[in-house]
């Protein structure tokens, strides 16, 4: 995924000290595929409405060995979880890549 990111330069990217992806901050609308489901990752920091969703654009989060450790999501979505279905805005996983946090 991160490699995809960087060559088709769909976003701005921060290694950590050790010269790992640390973070990329997307600049357009790419589809990011999990566990958990298909998913926009936050892009504009505001919804389809036009109304502001952050007080910043959000960065997607990576693990050093390169998993997805946090995704925020451009529109709230519906995530089956064990505790019922959660309209969440941020969805963090283990390294494992399975779910790991819903935040409303």
């Amino acid at each position: 995924m991160i490699a995809y990111l960087i060559e088709q330069g769909k976003g701005i990217v921060r290694t950590d000290s050790k010269g790992q992806v640390d973070t990329v901050l997307l600049q357009c609308p790419v589809e990011i595929t999990t566990p958990a489901g298909v998913f926009l990752p936050c892009v504009s920091g505001s919804n389809s409405e036009g109304q502001t969703t952050r007080k910043k654009e959000a960065p997607l989060k990576f693990y050093p060995g390169g998993g997805l450790k946090s995704l925020p999501l451009e529109e709230t979505a519906e995530i089956a979880t064990s505790a019922g279905t959660i309209s969440a805005e941020l969805l963090t996983f283990y390294q494992s890549g399975s779910l790991k946090r819903v935040f409303p």
